[in-house]
This record gives structure tokens, sequence and C-alpha cells, in this order.
């Protein structure tokens, strides 16, 4: 079974609806593995173990003071390493930012705004103000996608995922880089 990670999208020590969300699309493509980018992840993790939630992997830094740029880095890296058959992350400003910095940094596609993701990785978007649906996917390296939040309904079941820490290094790049004024992932 492929593993799929999502982005904890989390601020002040809690996760936001959009997580549950994300987990569950992860779920049904394949092994669910969430990434938390904190230094205190314990309190996140917990947050979890009400979604169907196959593995967790925390990333301890200075995430919150490089933000998206630091954060971005941190993910390519965990894709680098884990080899993922796709990245999901909530479809916010800074959620957007992330991805389309994974994607430069490891050569991958991208589709945002997607309101459904089915098992062959082929997304569904609404666009023109949701007079037309489309249907796409990505061709090149592993598929990053951005999913709007309500877009489905969160599984609630009873998960106690494994936790495995994750070792990625902030560039020097990335912490001059300028931060998004968005809300914190």
């Amino acid at each position: 079974m492929s593993s799929v990670i999502f982005l904890v999208d989390h601020s002040a020590g809690k996760i936001s609806k959009a997580t549950g969300e994300l987990a569950t699309y992860a779920k049904s493509i394949g092994e669910s593995v969430a990434v938390i980018f904190a230094d205190n992840a314990d309190a996140i993790i917990s947050q979890l173990n009400v979604f169907p939630v196959d593995k967790v992997i925390t990333v301890a830094g200075e995430w919150d003071k490089y933000g998206a740029p630091a954060i971005a880095e941190g993910l390519a890296q965990i894709v680098a390493a884990k080899n993922p058959a796709a990245v999901l992350i909530s479809s916010t400003a800074t959620g957007k930012e992330i991805a389309a910095r994974v994607c430069v940094i490891t050569g991958s596609g991208i589709i945002t705004d997607a309101v459904n993701v089915d098992k062959d990785l082929i997304t569904t978007q609404s666009v023109f103000g949701g007079s037309t649906t489309v249907h796409s996917t990505v061709t090149k390296g592993v598929p990053v996608i951005t999913v709007r939040a309500n877009s489905i309904e969160a599984t609630i079941t009873t998960s106690s995922a494994p936790t495995e820490s994750f070792a990625a290094t902030i560039s020097e790049s990335a912490k001059l880089a300028p931060i998004s004024s968005a809300t914190p992932v």
C-alpha cells in the first residue's frame, strides 16, 4: 500500500477541521501519514487520534519562526526520503505557498483547490464560480495537491498511530526568505 502524506494544519496547538478531511482523503488512497512541524507535537498528536491516521511523522525545530519557506524545505526532505504516492495540504494561502515551494524543490506537479481526490489520484476541481468541473492529474514527480476545506466529511474513528521523528534542516536561504502574513500551518 502506498503512503499518502498530509500536512497537519495547526495553530496555537489546535488542529484545523481541514486536517481531519485530509486524513480521510489520505486513507481513501493508501496509508495515511500525518506530518507535524512543531516543537511540542504531543498535544497535536492526541487530537489526531479521532481520525484515520496510520502513522505520524513529527519534525521539531523553529518552523513557526521561519514559516512557509522552511516548512516547504522540511516537507520536501520528507518527500525525498519517504517517496509517498501523494502529498495533501490544506488549500489555504499558506498551504498553497508551501505546496508551490515543495513542487519547485522536488520537481513535482501541483493541483490546487481540489474538491475531491480519488484513489487513482485524479482530482476534481470546481472552477469559474462552480460552473465548470475539471478532472486533473499530476504527470511529473510526486503529486502535491491542495484540498479545499469542507469538500469531504471527515471520517471519525479511533486510531493510535505510531510516531516517528524526522530530522529536517532549514537552509540559510529559507531563513532569509520573506515570511507571508498568512496564518501559520
